[in-house]
């Protein structure tokens, strides 16, 4: 009864049976965590868990509301053996669709893209720094060659590769901690130089790959990444209108944001809604990504990313808790990389700014605009563009998500082995924020902070409080005064 539905999903998935519902499968492998945390249960479910697993059609069987169970299944399965010993049987070619010794160029390309897949889902399910043995000769060996794979092949079936290895190098960038990824930086560096110099030739897909990958990095490791930002982060509009244009050097994400698409272009592709695909600030004030797009149709698409990357920087570099990672939302992002165009809209709902078509100014929200959204995380943001930099002041959107109910503690407690709701992650965490490009007007932007709180600021940048306690306070005053002087 508990594997009948699951099947059923996977035979779906592959278009020779009927799917069961959704919810049939999601209380399946409910009753599988209970399985697997009873001691002594091992021999009754790890047949059928690695044979799940390994058939083809598990990756395209999964759904937003399934992601999760099925990532704390896989882990635990994983975790029967050393992590070494794991990734060998993932990366033996035996798993998911594979080649065979006389396979076409074309089916050797969905081989690696299938195994760069897994791959990386195995890394997204499991815990922080949990295959850092399996780095050296193993993990790194093999997406340095998905980097180079078809170099003069196909190059449909080369971007499609590269495409999965910028995704799993985005997934190590956030599970493993960035002194074991050393070796790994300059062939990054490297790819994302390629890519975003001939953007005008490389497809969508893969721009946006890069494009994750640099907003990822910029986010998860500002100290260490934030000394090549420069290179990637174009000035500020109002910055770049000021300077004077320089042929010497350019921002590799500068020429996406000088071409956004059109209106016509927008409406006809279907991206009126949600359109530019960045992602609200954090409620409470944690430095999160800003791209939140997952799959791309025009690369002017990517024109607001682009254009507004370097005041998000600054304004994450101020809020109160701009030291601390969004972790809930980041492991949100890295799990739309296994899913369906549609599951992972349904992933993010109420985490995408829903702005105009091709709008790229950033946008203030006022307190009361941002209680309503609280309550309401899927109606429109009335909003006003920023104009200056001193009003780059912090926005209090909805925030939440689905995987919180499904972490483990920050003592590194196996994710298989809890059922109750937990709402922090041995992850990453907090990593010392920095300011890539932009100048930020302290005194403007804390003057901002406090007229949005009802005080009268005046020209020391310092708040004198509201006009009422003004007047009382006056009113005291004089007062005393009048007693002295009687």
């Amino acid at each position: 009864p508990i594997l009948a539905p699951l099947d059923a999903s996977l035979a779906a998935a592959t278009g020779h049976g009927e799917a069961k519902g959704e919810r049939a499968v999601h209380a399946a492998l409910l009753v599988m965590l209970s399985v697997i945390c009873e001691p002594g249960t091992t021999h009754a479910w790890r047949k059928h868990v690695g044979r799940l697993f390994a058939s083809a059609a598990f990756l395209g069987s999964l759904t937003h509301r399934t992601l999760e169970p099925w990532a704390r299944v896989v882990n635990a399965w994983l975790c029967l053996e050393t992590p070494k010993a794991a990734m060998g049987t993932l990366l033996s070619g035996k798993m998911g669709y594979t080649a065979g010794l006389f396979a076409s160029r074309s089916a050797e390309g969905r081989a690696q893209e299938d195994l760069l897949r897994r791959i990386s889902f195995a890394l997204w399910a499991g815990e922080h720094n949990q295959y850092v043995g399996a780095l050296q000769g193993m993990l790194l060996d093999r997406l340095v060659a998905a980097f180079k794979f078809g170099l003069n092949g196909d190059a449909a079936v080369r971007h499609g590769v590269q495409v999965k290895a910028l995704q799993c190098a985005r997934v190590l960038a956030v599970r493993v901690a960035a002194e074991h990824l050393t070796a790994l930086w300059p062939v990054v560096m490297a790819e994302l130089q390629r890519v975003l110099l001939s953007a005008c030739d490389e497809p969508p897909q893969l721009l946006l790959a890069a494009c994750q990958l640099i907003d990822t990095l910029l986010t998860v490791l500002p100290d260490e990444f934030s000394s090549f930002g420069w290179m990637f982060v174009p000035p500020p509009p109002l910055i770049a209108a000021a300077s004077p244009p320089s042929s010497d050097f350019a921002a590799l994400l500068a020429p996406l944001a000088a071409q956004p698409i059109s209106l016509d272009d927008a409406r006809a592709a279907g991206l009126s809604h949600g359109f530019g695909g960045l992602l609200r600030p954090s409620a409470d004030g944690r430095r999160r990504p800003l791209l939140g797009l997952h799959s791309l149709v025009d690369k002017g698409e990517l024109a607001p990313f682009a254009a507004h990357l370097s005041a998000h920087l600054a304004r994450s570099a101020l809020q109160a808790r701009g030291s601390e990672l969004d972790s809930q939302l980041l492991d949100t992002l890295l799990g739309c990389h296994f899913l369906s165009g549609g599951e992972a809209d349904r992933q993010l709902d109420g985490y995408i700014e829903l702005t105009a078509p091709c709008t790229h100014s950033l946008r203030f929200q006022s307190p009361a605009t941002a209680a309503a959204q609280d309550a309401h995380p899927c109606t429109p943001l009335p909003s006003t563009p920023l104009t200056s930099a001193a009003q780059l002041t912090p926005s209090t959107p909805t925030g939440g998500g689905a995987r919180d109910a499904l972490q483990s503690d920050s003592r590194g407690t196996p994710r298989q082995l809890q059922l109750e709701p937990n709402h922090s992650r041995g992850d990453a965490g907090s990593v010392g924020g920095g300011v890539s490009g932009g100048i930020i007007d302290r005194k403007g932007a804390n003057a901002d902070l406090n007229r949005a709180a009802g005080g009268d600021v005046h020209g020391d940048g310092v708040s004198r409080g509201d006009g009422a306690a003004s007047s009382e306070d006056g009113a005291r005053v004089n007062g005393a005064q009048g007693i002295d002087s009687d």
